[in-house]
C-alpha cells in the first residue's frame, strides 16, 4: 500500500546496535509482526530532520525512541502534540544530532506536522555496541507495545 493510503505511521528512532537505543525499533517490529491494515511502519537510524520527510503523508504519527536522562531505565514518557509540548530534559539530550523535539519544532514551522504526534520516549541504562535490550527497557517495551496496540484500535475504529 502507498503511504496515503494508509493513516497511521509508526517510527521506531534509533540504533538497534547500540542495545537501548533500540527500543525504537523493537518496538515497531512487535506492532508490525501484529498486522494492521491502515499502519505503515518505518525503522530510522538516521537523524531526526528525517522524519519530516517520512511523515508528511500521514494523519497520526507513532514515535518511538530511547531517552538518556536521569529517570530510572525502564521509565516510559508519553506526550500528545498537540497539546503537550516536548520537555527538553527529557528530550532535548539524544544520540541524534537532529532530535524529535527539533524535527516537531521545524515542521511546525514549515507547517508540515502531522494532526497528531504521539512519542514514547523510554529511558534507557545501557548504549554500548551490541544487540538486545537491558531487562528495564525490555519489560517497558513490551509494555508500550500493549499500550500502543490497544491506541490503534481505538484510531482505526475512529475512522
Amino acid at each position: 500500500m502507498l503511504p496515503d493510503e494508509k493513516n497511521i505511521l509508526l517510527i521506531g528512532v534509533g540504533n538497534a546496535y547500540r542495545r537501548d537505543d533500540g527500543v525504537g525499533h523493537f518496538i515497531v517490529n512487535q506492532i508490525k509482526s501484529r498486522g494492521y491494515e491502515h499502519v505503515a511502519y518505518l525503522n530510522l537510524k538516521a537523524e531526526g530532520i528525517d522524519l519530516i520527510e517520512h511523515w508528511k503523508n500521514f494523519s497520526t504519527v507513532i514515535l518511538f525512541d530511547a531517552v538518556s536522562c536521569t529517570e530510572k531505565p525502564g521509565t516510559v514518557f508519553r506526550f500528545e502534540l498537540p497539546p503537550d509540548e516536548l520537555p527538553k530534559n527529557v528530550f532535548g539530550c539524544s544520540t541524534h544530532a537532529f532530535n524529535i523535539a527539533d524535527a516537531i519544532h521545524l515542521a511546525r514551522a514549515l507547517n508540515q506536522c502531522p494532526a497528531k504526534i504521539v512519542v514514547f520516549g523510554i529511558a534507557g541504562k545501557d548504549f554500548e555496541t551490541g544487540q538486545g535490550l537491558s531487562q528495564e527497557v525490555h519489560s517497558a517495551a513490551l509494555t508500550v507495545t500493549d499500550q500502543v496496540q490497544q491506541e490503534i484500535q481505538h484510531l482505526v475504529a475512529q475512522k
